[in-house]
């Protein structure tokens, strides 16, 4: 079974694409960091999609209650 999403979980995704960001600005000086910053861009829109897809599965998935049926009444 599958671990729920937590804060942290949220949390880390969002680091992810900032660290992307700061590797692009700085991969002028660092060449390096250029291929850093396409990984984590790439991890991002990845998991971005992933939970993109769960999300809409979850909201297809849960519907609401039946409202419980009447019995018929019986014919004497």
């Amino acid at each position: 079974m599958a671990r729920p999403l937590s804060a942290g979980s949220l949390a880390a995704r969002h680091l992810g694409s900032l660290f992307a960001i700061g590797n692009f600005l700085y991969a002028a000086v660092d060449p390096k960091r250029l291929t850093m910053a396409w990984i984590l861009t790439a991890v991002t829109l990845v998991s971005g999609y992933v939970l993109l897809k769960v999300t809409q599965q979850l909201w297809l998935t849960v519907r609401p209650p039946r409202p419980a049926r009447k019995p018929a009444p019986r014919a004497a």
